[in-house]
């Protein structure tokens, strides 16, 4: 099984000329083929909250403009070209998404509208955070802003019939653009970079050298069998 973990594309400052190395490499990889590809949406897809007016965040932080509407029109095309790759390349396809700091209610409605254009993808959506199982491995998807300072106590409490169903726990997070993975007590937290460029608030506050890539993650039945870097 393949899941494609995508955390912080920031459409708006990432551009679909942007990203488009990131996703070439990410299309030969699905195209080996799977029983089950999981595509995984943790927050922050759109940079911007707000498509009409000032640039802002969920929580009302004003940005720099982008144009969200051409954000919009990237971050379909970016979609629908992995849900039809993935859809041909696998036996089923699933897609688990939350929304982030930057795009709690664009992203949502992004997400409902995938889910009317590929009915045959089964498609978990919700507000914080989501669980799901890949052979004897249990994820927990949170975007990083909230909830992390116990998140491997959450996951057990919120999510029972997955921890307990499963002997290997990761956490998949995003946030800081800064690709981390930790070992906490057999629980594996994944933090994950972001393929954007750096943006004014980026640039002025000197958060820049992050690598710009995305990733694959391969597991078997028991757990994970390759890390691919795109």
């Amino acid at each position: 099984d393949l899941v494609i973990p995508l955390f912080d594309l920031h459409f708006g400052i990432t551009t679909k000329d942007t990203i488009q190395n990131n996703l070439n490499k990410l299309l030969t990889r699905i195209e080996h083929g799977y029983d089950k590809i999981v595509i995984v949406s943790g927050g922050d897809v759109m940079h911007s909250d707000v498509v009409i007016g000032n640039a802002k965040t969920t929580n009302g932080t004003v940005l720099n403009p982008v144009n969200m509407k051409t954000a919009i029109q990237d971050a379909k095309s970016f979609y629908d070209t992995i849900f039809r790759a993935s859809l041909a390349n696998s036996n089923s396809v699933e897609h688990y998404a939350i929304g982030g700091n930057h795009d709690r209610t664009t992203s949502y409605m992004f997400y409902l509208v995938l889910k009317e254009r590929f009915p045959q993808v089964e498609t978990h959506l919700d507000d914080y955070r989501l669980a799901f199982k890949v052979g004897n491995t249990g994820i927990l998807v949170a975007h990083g802003d909230t909830a992390m300072k116990d998140i491997a106590l959450l996951f057990a409490t919120q999510y029972p019939e997955v921890w307990n169903a499963t002997s290997n726990h990761e956490i998949y997070s995003g946030h800081f653009h800064t690709k981390n993975t930790t070992d906490e007590k057999g629980v594996i937290l994944r933090s994950f970079g972001t393929p954007k460029n750096p943006d004014g608030y980026e640039i002025k506050n000197g958060y820049l050298g992050n690598r710009k890539i995305s990733e694959a993650i391969e597991y078997d039945q028991d757990t994970v069998v390759a890390e691919y870097f795109l």
